[in-house]
């Protein structure tokens, strides 16, 4: 949200700066300069109090870089360079950053050593049970204290060495929740031969703990953001392709599939592998005694997509379309998805997950896990889209 001249103004010394989001929101704000600590005083119909929320609101970023004159922009002035330049990188919790580096030298230290320890204990300060002064106190403690307090359970070391290494891309609400969940899960001794680890794969791991080891996540991981850069806008289908892959070996029998995941030194390797085990399940002959029927499909089918009924139907599907879906059977048993051939625009195999308001397309590809057209997938969308009309 941009803090223009619309909704904010300085006071006639300059020192306060007053946000008045109304009529949208009725909220005022009136934020006490720097060297009073940032202090956030809400209007209320006694006065002014004090808010000790995070409003959620950049004092700090690129959208008031455009404009020099902007009132936030001579409020920000009496900050110091360095902490502007390291807490506008924050999108989640600013203020509450902002006012813990205003207030205590030790948080001053701590963000230039471990910033995201400070984000940390920026997120713990939002309790209402927790004081300014106990916070102050904190701050001066070890940086294994310090974690130990604000998450609840014992933490050592190497704790405190998994957030020096961590290298986020946005410090939003989101990552926050992603690092804790690792700290919470007693999973930072996974990462303690790392030398850096990207929130690219903190995502990818989140849900494949056994792929730590994995060396081509390794690879990418050691400083070579560049392949990083590359994977993340297709996290989704590098998680897909770890799943199936694995699936697919159990559908072998291969007792633990990770370890030869784990062996591949590339993304090019493990999708060599899937491809390998696919061709290899897809060859087998199979006999099927007993035609057990699929649960209910979650949309009914239409003339151009059809539900794959049983599995004697799925592994059909798999070895005309040349993929892993033959191997899918146990997820669509469980509910954990749907399958569905899809036969025009084009030919090709849909995977739906999620049951009535919920469903989605999970993965979608033509033979040989091919992408399909755009006339194609538009019309899968038209189709869940008018079944979710229907359930108004």
């Amino acid at each position: 949200m941009i803090i223009s001249k619309d909704i904010s103004c300085l006071s006639e010394n300059d020192r306060y700066l007053y946000i008045d989001m109304r009529p949208h929101l009725d909220v005022v704000l009136k934020y006490a300069p720097w060297e009073d600590g940032l202090i956030i005083y809400r209007q209320t119909d006694s006065g002014w109090e004090i808010d000790n929320s995070d409003p959620n609101l950049s004092l700090l970023g690129p959208e008031h870089e455009t404009d020099p004159d902007l009132p936030v922009n001579q409020f920000i002035r009496s900050i110091p360079e360095d902490i502007r330049v390291i807490v506008s990188r924050f999108d989640h919790l600013q203020t509450k950053l902002l006012q813990l580096l205003a207030l205590s030298d030790a948080a001053r230290d701590l963000v230039h050593d471990i910033p995201l320890l400070l984000w940390l204990v920026a997120d713990y300060a939002q309790n209402n049970d927790i004081f300014i002064d106990d916070i102050k106190v904190l701050l001066k403690e070890k940086r294994v204290e310090i974690l130990t307090r604000i998450i609840g359970v014992q933490c050592g070391e190497v704790d405190v060495k998994f957030l020096k290494k961590i290298k986020p891309t946005q410090f939003n609400h989101r990552q926050l929740h992603f690092i804790k969940h690792y700290l919470y899960s007693n999973r930072t001794r996974e990462f303690r031969y790392w030398k850096e680890i990207p929130y690219d794969a903190l995502v990818i791991l989140k849900n494949h703990r056994d792929l730590t080891s994995c060396r081509f996540i390794q690879l990418l991981a050691d400083g070579n953001y560049k392949a990083m850069a590359v994977i993340r806008p297709n996290r989704t289908a590098i998680i897909n392709l770890i799943n199936d892959t694995v699936c697919m070996g159990r559908n072998l029998g291969v007792v633990i599939p990770m370890t030869f995941i784990n062996k591949c030194a590339s993304l090019a390797e493990l999708q060599a592998l899937h491809n390998k085990w696919v061709r290899k399940f897809n060859a087998r002959e199979i006999v099927i005694k007993r035609l057990i029927p699929f649960p209910e499909p979650p949309i009914p089918g239409t003339p151009n997509i059809a539900p794959i009924q049983n599995e004697g139907e799925l592994l059909h599907e798999g070895r005309f379309m040349k993929h892993c879906v033959g191997g899918y059977a146990r997820k669509i048993h469980a509910g954990q998805s749907y399958i569905y051939r899809v036969l025009q625009p084009e030919r090709a195999t849909l995977e739906i997950r999620g049951r009535d308001s919920s469903v989605h397309i999970g993965q979608f590809s033509l033979e040989l896990n091919g992408k399909p057209s755009r006339e194609t997938y538009l019309e899968v969308v038209l189709w869940i889209e008018n079944f979710k009309k229907n359930l108004c």
